[in-house]
């Protein structure tokens, strides 16, 4: 395929993509963490104050206020407080962060491999059915910034570039403490001993260089704490930020099911790498793959290895806090996937041949959906009528299988997007029309919300088990 017919198509995937979330993309209501990144930027707006974050007016303690200034970006930009604005910057960033990663796997693999690659990022379905559909959370964002964290480091260190492989990565790891609080810290300490095992040598570290990342981090967070002790006490951030770190880890919350948790972690992480987790098959074929004989695929490894203990062994496994492992994995698997092509030319597309069976199952739930929900018989008649056609041409052009099937997961969100969506809508406890009652009863003026006082200002509940 000429090198511009492979532009328009991928052109008219990544189209089909954007097209297939943006549909209902502000139907459902706000749900998970959503609403406090909302009602926290809502309020920034109204006072004017981007410093101190306020929640129903009590000081917000948990989260620096970085994506809450996206939010407020985004609201002025819709001039709305919608679902649809407040979500719409994480599909700006995860498709930016695809795009970053496509040209960082274009320097280690061949072009095909590489995209195949950013598409395994974008495709990763529980990000794709349930990130973005929960776009108002951070954890899109804060995934990328950490993304380009540990890319910083292991790229400049390739060029020997040390100034900006500390400036860059201590100037993302500030980005992301200002985002989300003290893990980015970690990712950067853990990030760099991988770095350091990958060169053999702990010289790195303490290169003249490093003092300026660190300086870069310093000035940076600490001219937004100079910022906040003008509204408050940055002392009593500080150590909230912390506390908030340490409940999320082993010897914070839920630390009486960590042995529980932890037995169950690597089938979260299979989940959050499905479909494509399913290459780890191929691993039952008996050829050389040579992981470490590919740079990337080498310190994504590491990477992996260094950095996952943190949250596998923690009281809260949760997806979306490990969404910045998907693109490393992601450099494995396609790694497996071109080690099996080469040494297996027709075998994949024979395998794939059998998952085309998948798409009869959304299929036969398009055409039942009529029977048991409300829906549009006309949508519902002309979805169908795309996915059979897309059916054929899965088994009749088994070359493209690869691409093909990445298709079909993007049209079976489409269909989702279309169909399910306003059914899951329906179903949900709907809170907006009783919320609007209730400040038309109030005349539109300031609701108050009473509550036992809060004794203290840091409540601590970390223990050591």
């Amino acid at each position: 395929m000429k090198q511009k017919e492979t532009y328009l198509l991928v052109a008219g995937l990544v189209l089909l993509y954007i097209v297939s979330v943006l549909i209902n993309f502000g139907v459902l209501e706000l749900a998970g963490e959503e609403p406090r990144r909302a009602v926290i930027s809502l309020e920034m707006l109204k006072s004017g104050n981007y410093i101190k974050p306020t929640l129903l007016g009590w000081d917000y303690y948990n989260k620096p206020p970085l994506y809450n200034w996206i939010i407020c970006a985004s609201m002025l930009l819709f001039n709305s407080t919608s679902e649809f604005a407040i979500r719409f910057p994480s599909l700006v960033f995860y498709l930016l962060w695809a795009l970053v990663h496509y040209f960082v796997c274009k320097k280690f693999f061949p072009r095909s491999f590489a995209l195949l690659s950013a598409f395994f990022l974008l495709t990763s379905v529980d990000i794709f059915f349930y990130g973005l559909a929960n776009g108002g959370e951070i954890d899109i964002f804060y995934s990328f910034i950490v993304y380009l964290q540990a890319i910083s480091i292991f790229y400049f260190y390739l060029k020997k570039r040390w100034l900006l492989l500390f400036f860059l990565s201590y100037f993302f790891c500030a980005i992301g403490f200002l985002t989300k609080g003290f893990t980015s810290i970690v990712f950067e300490v853990l990030t760099l001993a991988a770095i350091c095992l990958y060169a053999r040598s702990f010289r790195i570290i303490f290169k003249w260089q490093h003092l300026v990342g660190i300086f870069t981090f310093l000035a940076l967070t600490g001219f937004y704490f100079f910022l906040y002790n003008q509204h408050g006490s940055w002392q009593r951030l500080l150590v909230n930020l912390l506390n908030e770190s340490l409940i999320k880890s082993a010897v914070g919350e839920r630390a009486d099911k960590l042995l529980s948790k932890s037995v169950g972690y690597p089938l979260l992480f299979l989940k959050l790498l499905a479909p494509w987790s399913l290459l780890l098959l191929l691993l039952v074929k008996k050829i050389r793959y040579r992981f470490l004989s590919n740079p990337l695929v080498y310190f994504s490894l590491l990477f992996i290895a260094f950095n996952i203990w943190v949250y596998w062994f923690t009281g809260q496994p949760k997806g979306r806090y490990i969404y910045m492992f998907v693109p490393f994995a992601g450099i494995v698997l396609v790694h497996i996937y071109q080690q099996f092509v080469n040494a297996f030319p027709k075998e994949l597309n024979r395998i794939l041949g059998y998952t085309g069976w998948l798409f009869f199952l959304v299929l036969a739930g398009i055409i039942a959906t009529p029977f048991f929900v409300s829906v549009s018989v006309l949508w519902t008649v002309l979805l169908a009528l795309v996915l059979a056609f897309f059916i054929y041409c899965y088994f009749r052009f088994g070359a493209y299988r690869i691409g093909l099937f990445i298709t079909g997961i993007i049209l079976t969100r489409l269909i989702y997007a279309v169909l399910f969506i306003p059914v899951e809508h329906d179903k949900k406890y709907k809170f907006s029309p009783y919320i609007h009652q209730a400040a038309v009863k109030n005349n539109l003026e300031p609701l108050m919300f009473w509550a036992p006082a809060d004794t203290f200002a840091v409540a601590v509940k970390s223990r050591i088990i």
